[in-house]
């Protein structure tokens, strides 16, 4: 039984370099909210008869790094706000959503992408100065890199010593080669398992199809609100939800129950919405705006489980397959979201609106059960500590390390 004792107290200068060394990484996250967000103002301009380039819509579906930038944030961070950072993370990525609708809605898409791509690189010259995580270092055999990496980052020496003991104990048994042996280890093919899962049942809970089609969707509700308003207001209500709601929940509540809770409230939400469009048939009413406001409830309540799903994949696996197992899972969630956007248009033709939004419900559905019976618990645990949620009792007692209790 190896004793790792970890200091809880960590100096402000420890928070401000890694919130340093992180903001790289979390500005990741803003040009995905962007490339997200820009398609649902991109394609109306797209489609005007004077427009420059024409798209068809088998092409309008096929509109990367985020991986990479997760698990930078992952292995630099301390438990104690490592979910904090995650949900500033989550928040950062609805709000460049906001920002392509509002600028690509409001300039002309090929000035937008440029604004865009110049601001990404300006943030990538900050990055560049950032320190390499102290994770990856370790893993590749400099423990002197990773010394002073974490020395960059602010660690007290006590805190040095004590996360080099569960990088040891994290990293000592296999490479990173990822066989079928390393596969069928608990700590590997459970949390594989489970992530995808996660991600394959919230690409079809709605919220990536409302926000790549928003206009095409409020149109054919049949209301007479203008669609680029309405998108534009559908962003910021994802925004402000994901700013307030979804960085409490990432920060302060467990992963579960979190997921649960905002996994039902998007069920009956998408359920309202197809009820309403079931009765009316998209025809305009005193109520036209109810599916609006329940479509946006689905978007941004769904947006912050689609962020926990993503997080979790960062957080679960262990160091030494960490690399090859996020980028499994990225592969799994954007290959998932990606045939959910495709199919959008065949399934609008054989299910309708109101269909449409009975498949998002169900979506949702599996999300909760998969929530209730399987999803791991990750806040405020060390890696490591999560890694060992995965392994049999037997060689959890092996290997766990004691800590004080004060750090319980």
């Amino acid at each position: 039984m190896m004793r790792v004792d970890l200091d809880k107290n960590h100096s402000w200068k420890c928070c401000f370099r890694t919130l340093y060394a992180c903001g790289g990484a979390m500005m990741v996250f803003v040009y995905d909210g962007v490339v997200q967000g820009q398609t649902g103002v991109l394609f109306p301009q797209l489609q005007e008869k004077d427009s420059a380039i024409h798209l068809t819509p088998d092409e309008e579906t096929w509109i990367g790094l985020e991986s990479v930038g997760l698990v930078y944030l992952v292995e630099l961070s301390v438990k104690e706000y490592r979910s904090l950072l995650l949900g500033a993370t989550a928040a950062i990525y609805t709000v460049g959503i906001l920002i392509s609708n509002v600028v690509g809605g409001y300039l002309p898409w090929h000035l937008a992408s440029g604004i865009f791509s110049l601001t990404a690189f300006g943030f990538g010259v900050v990055h560049f100065f950032a320190p390499e995580s102290p994770a990856w270092l370790y893993k590749s055999g400099r423990r002197d890199s990773a010394v002073l990496s974490l020395q960059a980052l602010g660690r007290s020496p006590a805190s040095v010593r004590a996360e080099l003991e569960l990088l040891e104990l994290s990293a000592r048994t296999v490479s990173e080669n990822v066989s079928v042996r390393v596969l069928l280890e608990p700590t590997v093919w459970k949390p594989l398992v489970i992530v995808s899962l996660l991600l394959v049942f919230q690409a079809f809970t709605g919220g990536y199809q409302i926000n790549s089609y928003s206009e095409d969707i409020v149109q054919r509700l049949g209301t007479e609100y203008d669609p680029l308003h309405v998108s534009n207001i559908m962003s910021v209500a994802t925004a402000v939800t994901n700013c307030t709601l979804g960085v409490y929940c990432i920060s302060y509540m467990r992963r579960r129950p979190a997921t649960i809770t905002l996994s039902i409230l998007v069920t009956l939400a998408s359920l309202g919405a197809g009820i309403y469009e079931l009765l009316l048939r998209g025809a305009p009413g005193p109520f036209d705006w109810l599916p609006i406001a329940l479509l946006a409830a689905n978007l941004s309540l769904g947006s912050v489980v689609t962020n926990i799903s993503w997080i979790l994949s960062g957080e679960v696996f262990p160091l030494r397959v960490r690399g090859s197992t996020t980028g499994a899972i990225f592969f799994v969630g954007w290959g998932s979201q990606s045939l959910a956007i495709k199919l959008y248009y065949a399934s609008l033709a054989a299910l309708r609106v109101s269909g449409l939004c009975f498949a998002y419900a169900a979506g949702s559905l599996c999300t909760v059960l998969l929530a209730v019976f399987a999803l791991p618990e990750t806040h405020n645990k060390t890696l490591y500590e999560v890694e060992q949620s995965f392994k049999r009792r037997e060689s959890k007692d092996a290997e766990t390390p004691v800590q004080d209790e004060s750090n319980l």
